[in-house]
């Protein structure tokens, strides 16, 4: 009767011991496979950080005609000399996001993207002007200067129609587009985004 207990307690041993090999080794099994699924979705993620990091361009021509003039007065308004050109301006206007220079980091422990740091739009203005009419004065001619001044001037108009048309506005949406379908690709592979850069997402974590 001793030797049975003893017998059956051994096995109970056994047993047990067996069930502790098994459960240790499922253990490693299970979370060496959630490695692997935390590394592939993680270079998933940063495949698409890449694909992203490329220079986002809208862009807008514009054409504008306008009359340039002035006028020098002497002995008050008895004397004055005229001069005035008429100014055609085709421009491109392109509003740029660098997202090469955006700043992304991953928490591979906790499965968090970080975005740190979405760059600013940059607006570039490309201008053809064209100078039609001259008129002027032997004591009032255009200067270098002076047709500086007009080009800038043609600039600051376009640059007034373009905000008018909203195209940074377009722009944005389309960024905010490119950062929505990245945001959702993330979320399908159960990681979460966390917005430092105050951009897109209003809570801390989503």
């Amino acid at each position: 009767m001793y030797l049975t207990i003893r017998n059956k307690r051994n096995i109970s041993y056994f047993i047990i011991f067996l069930m502790g090999i098994l459960l240790t080794c499922a253990y490693f099994y299970f979370k060496n496979k959630r490695n692997e699924a935390t590394t592939e979705s993680s270079q998933v993620i940063q495949n698409e950080i890449k694909k992203m990091s490329k220079l986002m361009v809208i862009e807008g021509s514009y054409s504008d005609v306008y009359q340039y003039k002035s006028e020098d007065q002497y002995l008050g308004n008895l004397v004055h000399f005229e001069k005035k050109v008429l100014v055609v301006v085709n421009a491109k206007v392109q509003v740029m996001y660098d997202l090469k220079k955006m700043d992304i980091t991953l928490d591979t422990v906790n499965k968090i993207v970080i975005i740190n740091k979405i760059p600013k739009a940059e607006t570039q203005i490309v201008p053809d002007v064209k100078y039609y009419d001259i008129e002027q004065s032997t004591f009032n001619k255009f200067s270098a200067e002076d047709l500086n001044k007009v080009k800038q001037k043609a600039i600051e108009r376009i640059s007034n129609m373009a905000e008018k048309n909203k195209l940074e506005e377009q722009a944005r949406e389309q960024l905010m587009l490119e950062l929505n379908n990245f945001i959702l690709l993330t979320k399908s592979k159960g990681w979460k985004v966390q917005d430092n850069s105050q951009l897109i997402i209003t809570s801390p974590l989503r």
